[in-house]
């Protein structure tokens, strides 16, 4: 059985640690990150999701294939 190929793991931007607390605006929010990264604006604070996990992926297709056979 051949192993899975990985891709490398994607580096998250950093906010210094001054500026995590907000208040962040909109527009503040627009000029965070690129298009690929995973995060809200809640109350003016940013989150930012963990990049996607493709192990986790290809375990769920897996169990998936498994449950519909």
């Amino acid at each position: 059985m051949q192993a899975a190929s990985r891709s490398p793991r994607q580096t998250l931007p950093r906010i210094p640690a001054a500026l995590r607390e907000g208040p962040y605006t909109f527009e503040d929010f627009l000029a965070f990150g690129d298009d690929g990264t995973k995060a809200d604006l809640l109350d003016g604070v940013i989150y930012v999701a963990s990049p996607d996990n493709t192990d986790a992926s290809d375990l769920n297709t897996w169990l998936g294939s498994i449950v519909a056979s």
